[in-house]
């Protein structure tokens, strides 16, 4: 996205975003790498939320769902006006657009689609609040993808890329903007725009020009006000009149009936479709249908055809209307509690009952009916206790209890008639919750995190998991500041400092239990634990690993080495402290096995244990710090050879000392980390100070050979996946042997670690300070590589390219070009000569028959490390 803060506002604070993938489907919506569907709510995120998951790939973006009605804006909806191919390859707009000056006057927001990379077909987005004109259908030009969609109930995508000119603002649909959106239509069609065609109807964003009902099953486009007036007379139905008067939510009828007849289809496909009197039925399918693709419509189809089905029309008021029944009618009509109008009091429509004695009145007792879950309200209650398993378990009877304490909050909402009365309804809404899951709310980061007893951790989505049930719970009542409100409430309940989360001392999560390492025994998943984290495997103490200890025998050389890497692997299971301030570094050549070590280890830690940053973006990328928060381990295989510059935050991370970590669109906030890391090169980065204390925190270990390729396994990583629970035991040795010690087996005194890491850290620039010199002779640069690669060969220490080497020579000053040499032209080094040392090299080589590469591209030659750990 080029600008994200040139979003509205008003847009950016709903929680209605997913991604989608540039290099996949640019119209499908995804979460990730993950097909989502748009027009379930329970996908959608916020704004902050889908930018940080479009950061994780290049190729990913963010859209807008414009769908479901929310009282953020004056007319519910947001819609977008998609303008596909509106501008040439000067950005001008094209003829058929009319003046843009209407949204510029306004201050409106315009943003260039994300065609806008195709010279010649940019495209144009235009937010606008409110549904839009229901005369309008989406037209496009034969052939040259020009046209206009209008996105009311679809996903669309934003790119920040704002039109300039323009401004921040939402308009809502108006007289000015629908003849702005008739002149396209003719512009496009050449046709004469429908509204200009109606004699009577303008449009129903205009209550004064509306049209009626004619009585013969077409129907015209209806007023906010005939509507409410319509409403009015279905006592009690306050789900109807509340959702309504929330958006100006009535698409047209004028076109033959159609809109009636697809919600008859939709109706009769329903099973729960069966008694037309029954209100509670059209309560189901009007809550339904209000957040599906097109229920605006649907909804209002719901009050016709209850309407006809029981013999009586909605009066819109005028004597063209006198004789349908009146309200209290109604109510003596279908109900059992009276038997006639007479008997109906006067105060059931004055407020001075509430809404649950207003609905029994309509609907008899409520605790007679008893709807099916599947079909009646997609699962917000359960189904009755005939219908539990063939023992009535206790689950069942917890989850009907939750379902019943449910429908008391959402009845709490349905009677709350302002912002005062819902607060105890939200009340009731965050005890429930509170009583179903285990919260915590840290108080470093202000994140919600929820238990999660399939998995015995805890993970940070609690907005999510709040969003989804109030969602599922309080149906047409649901508004986005609940899930604020309420998350704020159970954060504030359950706050715990960083410090107490992650695990107790001494206990380690496993797939399948807590392993007890003081006592020695395990215990079952609690919330109690506090775990953020868990293993990737089962604990299994009689789970042996011989297919890993025998590739650690083929790929390491020194047991001492190995006790080493056994100790680490055991140091990552260690999360709740860092006693011993050391990093890992795993150097060798290319297919030596340090991959594979690696990734055994971090299979055995889990999905989410572990982070994965170089040094190099630990300590100097602004979010780096911040993915190290909660992991056991950061683990990265082949890190660049660029120098590590914050040599000081390095040392601070791998002491454990409190750092300043922030996300993305969040405030910063500090942590001590405890995550243990581990890493893998063919060359070890500069490390940018002469500093004891850097290398004091470094352990290195050899991969000394290439193995090759015909001797490789390519099932290997399989294999050493199967045996992960034994892997774990061998760690758990090591862990042991580790603590026992009070350090690793092996390690350097800082002097040495320097002299190893410099040695292993720029074999270029070491071969050119004992190899070569300022001359007057000219080269060939395979002379130089040759001598290169012996002097590799003999200080155990990796070798480049011969294309990185000529790079690096040409960095430290010296010239390349092309002069003839013994009568052939040759790619040389210029102005230099041998060192007494690089002439033995270059000797030593070509006694070997080693000429070199055949030019910058040649692949290196393995370098010996035969005898760099003992």
């Amino acid at each position: 996205m080029k600008d994200p803060e040139a979003i509205p506002a008003a847009l950016r604070e709903r929680d209605q975003w997913l991604t989608w993938d540039s290099a996949t489907d640019r119209k499908q919506p995804y979460w990730g790498a993950k097909k989502v569907s748009w027009s379930d709510p329970d996908s959608w995120h916020s704004f902050g939320e889908a930018m940080a998951k479009a950061e994780q790939q290049d190729s990913w973006g963010v859209g807008y769902v414009t769908a479901a009605n929310n009282d953020a804006a004056p007319m519910g909806i947001i819609s977008v006006i998609d303008l596909d191919g509106a501008a040439d390859e000067h950005d001008t707009p094209k003829e058929w657009v009319p003046s843009l000056d209407v949204f510029g006057e306004r201050d409106a927001y315009v943003e260039w689609s994300q065609s806008h990379d195709d010279p010649g077909d940019s495209g144009l987005h235009i937010p606008v609040a409110g549904a839009p004109p229901a005369w309008f259908r989406d037209v496009e030009t034969d052939g040259d993808h020009e046209g206009i969609d209008l996105l009311a109930n679809k996903f669309c995508i934003f790119t920040g890329d704002q039109l300039r000119g323009t401004g921040e603002e939402i308009p809502g649909w108006d007289d000015e903007l629908e003849a702005w959106l008739a002149d396209a239509y003719e512009n496009l069609t050449g046709e004469t725009a429908p509204p200009r065609e109606d004699d009577h109807g303008g449009t129903f964003m205009d209550p004064e020009k509306a049209g009626s009902h004619d009585h013969d099953g077409d129907y015209d486009e209806l007023s906010q006000a005939q509507i409410e007036e319509m409403l009015s007379h279905i006592p009690g139905n306050q789900h109807f009149n509340d959702w309504i008067r929330t958006g100006y939510a009535v698409k047209s009828w004028d076109d033959g009936s159609k809109g009636k007849r697809v919600f008859e289809s939709w109706a009769q496909s329903n099973s729960k479709w069966e008694d037309p009197e029954s209100q509670r039925q059209v309560d189901y399918i009007w809550n339904t249908n209000k957040s599906r693709s097109g229920g605006q419509a649907a909804t209002v189809g719901t009050l016709w055809h209850f309407a006809e089905q029981n013999g009586w029309e909605p009066s819109f008021g005028g004597d063209e209307y006198e004789g349908t029944p009146t309200a209290r009618e109604l109510v003596a009509r279908h109900s059992d509690a009276y038997d006639d109008v007479s008997e109906v009091p006067e105060d059931i429509f004055e407020g001075g009952v509430d809404s649950g004695e207003m609905a029994k009145a309509q609907f008899g007792d409520p605790d007679e009916y008893e709807p099916d879950t599947a079909e009646t309200d997609g699962g917000a209650t359960t189904a009755s206790s005939d219908e539990h398993g063939p023992d009535g378990d206790e689950s069942d009877d917890k989850t009907d209890t939750s379902a019943s304490a449910w429908e008391n909050v959402y009845a709490a909402y349905v009677g709350a008639e302002d912002a005062d009365e819902r607060l105890p309804a939200r009340y009731e809404a965050t005890e429930q919750l509170d009583t179903e899951t285990a919260w915590r709310g840290i108080v470093e980061n202000d994140s919600l995190w929820t238990y999660k007893p399939e998995k015995g951790i805890f993970e940070a989505d609690g907005d999510e998991r709040v969003r989804e049930t109030l969602v599922e719970h309080l149906r047409e009542q649901f508004k986005a500041h609940e899930v604020r409100e309420i998350a704020e409430q159970l954060r504030g309940r359950n706050t715990v400092s960083e410090t107490s989360m992650g695990g107790p001392e001494g206990l380690i999560a496993a797939e399948n239990c807590v392993i007890d390492l003081l006592d020695e025994e395990t215990h079952e998943h609690s919330p109690e634990h506090n775990f953020m984290s868990r293993l990737g495997c089962e604990f299994d103490p009689d789970a042996g690993c011989p297919r890993w200890r025998a590739f650690l025998q083929e790929v390491v050389d020194s047991d001492t080495d190995r006790q080493k890497l056994q100790e680490f692997a055991g140091y990552f299971l260690h999360h709740w402290e860092m006693p011993y301030h050391k990093a890992l570094f795993l150097v060798g050549p290319t297919a030596s096995g340090k991959s594979t070590f690696l990734d055994t280890i971090n299979a055995m830690l889990g999905d989410g244990t572990a982070a994965s940053l170089t040094p190099q973006q630990m300590t100097s990328e602004r979010f780096g710090g911040a993915e190290l928060f909660n992991k056991w381990a950061n683990i990265r295989n082949d890190i660049p050879a660029e120098t590590v510059e914050n040599t000081g935050a390095f040392k601070e991370i791998i002491g454990g000392d409190p750092i300043k970590a922030e996300e993305k669109y969040q405030d910063p906030f500090m942590f001590r980390p405890t995550s243990k890391h581990a890493f893998s090169a063919n060359q070890l980065p500069d490390a940018n100070t002469d500093d004891e204390a850097f290398f004091r925190r470094i352990l290195l270990v050899p991969f000394p050979e290439t193995v090759p390729k015909a001797e490789r396994d390519p099932m290997l990583d399989e294999k050493l996946q199967d045996e992960l629970s034994g892997v774990l035991n061998w760690a758990l040795e090591g862990l042991q042997r580790l603590l026992a010690n009070g350090g690793f087996t092996g390690d350097r005194s800082p002097g040495r670690t320097r002299e190893t890491w410099e040695k292993w850290g720029n074999s270029v620039d070491r071969f050119a300070k004992v190899a070569l010199e300022t001359g007057n002779e000219s080269v060939p640069k395979t002379k130089v590589y040759a001598a290169y690669l012996e002097y590799c060969r003999q200080e155990s220490m990796p070798s480049e390219t011969q294309h990185l080497m000529t790079r690096k020579l040409k960095t430290e000053g010296f010239e390349d070009g092309r002069t003839y040499v013994d009568g052939s032209q040759e790619r040389v080094f210029m102005n230099v000569g041998w060192t007494s040392r690089g002439e033995e090299l270059l000797e030593q080589a070509q006694s070997r028959g080693d000429r070199g590469g055949d030019g910058d591209d040649s692949t290196p030659a393995a370098g010996g490390l035969s005898g760099f750990g003992n």
